[in-house]
């Protein structure tokens, strides 16, 4: 008797063990599906994401072909989308920060067709500004994903946007912290 319930037993907790998992495979399944994958978003994705996250964004301008300053939006070799915006802890120059005369001290997020292009373009900044303090800027870049940040901002400060990339790098959203 006790050998056909130590049995029975046993088959149950087996039982039980094999119905666990399959929920196993299916939450991460899940979790995977969840993830984000800002090698395609854009940049305005990415904007909404630092905003949604409580960065101290003041404006922002999500540029098209006819917008951007630079006309290099869409060429080739040259960002796919790109978006700057004002870091609401800097005190902002008076001249406007709207449209095709945006003049904000914040950052740009510039994102590329793929990861040389952006590398390419983060090199030639570097090169043009190199030897300009005036013109130094924190940049930091996951694979096709370039982001700027204005020299004005202190270490810490550029840090904080570094921090929230390698979030949306490593698959989740962006965390701002003081």
């Amino acid at each position: 008797m006790k050998k056909l319930l130590l049995t029975v037993l046993v088959g149950l907790l087996i039982f039980a063990l094999a119905g666990c998992g399959g929920d196993i495979t299916d939450d991460a399944t899940t979790d995977e599906a969840a993830k984000i994958d800002v090698t395609t978003m854009t940049a305005g994705d990415i904007m909404m994401q630092f905003q949604d996250a409580g960065f101290p964004l003041g404006e922002i301008v999500v540029y098209t072909e006819d917008t951007d300053t630079n006309s290099l939006l869409g060429r080739p070799d040259q960002y796919t989308s790109k978006a700057s915006f004002s870091d609401s802890r800097i005190e902002q120059p008076e001249a406007s920060i709207e449209g095709e005369d945006a003049v904000m001290i914040g950052g740009t997020v510039e994102v590329f067709e793929n990861a040389d292009d952006a590398t390419a373009r983060k090199e030639y900044i570097e090169s043009v500004t190199s030897g300009m303090s005036v013109l130094v800027q924190y940049m930091y870049q996951y694979e096709n994903v370039l982001i700027r940040i204005d020299g004005d901002l202190t270490p810490t400060q550029a840090a904080q946007y570094e921090a929230g990339l390698n979030g949306l790098a490593a698959g989740e959203a962006p965390i701002f912290s003081e």
